[in-house]
């Protein structure tokens, strides 16, 4: 399954108007797609390859960081997730063309549920007003409807398989 989202998002990129700069993704937990196989795509295409690293776990805050080598570039991080080496290049959250975002369930209206930190709607309420922001899940976490709070940030597109 998670390979069919990597070839699904990497479609999906493609067929964008332009090609973005910079994309986010994330290295999931065991129960989220893998998307590894991105980078290769990205790095090949001449994109910037982004992951995020917890900054606070209190103040539930995150940087995204460009990669270059899966794995050199890694470090096992908060919540025992991989995340980027501190020492990589920081990228501001405005210069991010697209989001692609984790989510415990989406709903058909791009309603994302998280784990409950916040720490991706409240990066995501730094974005650039033209971002794209997708979510990816396997099939079973979409659901008919979600409830949204005012501070949830909804996906412009859901990716499942």
């Amino acid at each position: 399954a998670s390979s069919q989202l990597v070839e699904s998002l990497i479609r999906a990129i493609g067929s964008l108007p332009s090609l973005p700069k910079n994309i986010a993704w994330f290295k999931g937990t065991p129960t989220e797609p893998d998307l590894s196989q991105l980078h290769s795509f990205l790095i090949e295409k001449g994109m910037a390859s982004l992951l995020p690293r917890v900054d606070s776990e209190v103040e539930k805050t995150m940087s995204f960081y460009k990669l270059k080598d899966l794995e050199k570039d890694l470090v096992v991080g908060s919540y025992g997730i991989e995340e980027p080496r501190q020492t990589l290049e920081l990228v501001d959250f405005n210069s991010i063309d697209l989001w692609i975002c984790p989510g415990l369930a989406f709903d058909g209206e791009g309603k994302r549920l998280g784990q409950g930190g916040g720490f991706y709607d409240r990066a995501l309420s730094q974005r650039a007003s033209n971002a794209k922001v997708w979510g990816v899940c396997f099939e079973a976490q979409l659901l008919k409807e979600l409830p949204m709070n005012p501070w949830d940030v909804p996906m412009d597109q859901v990716f499942s398989a």
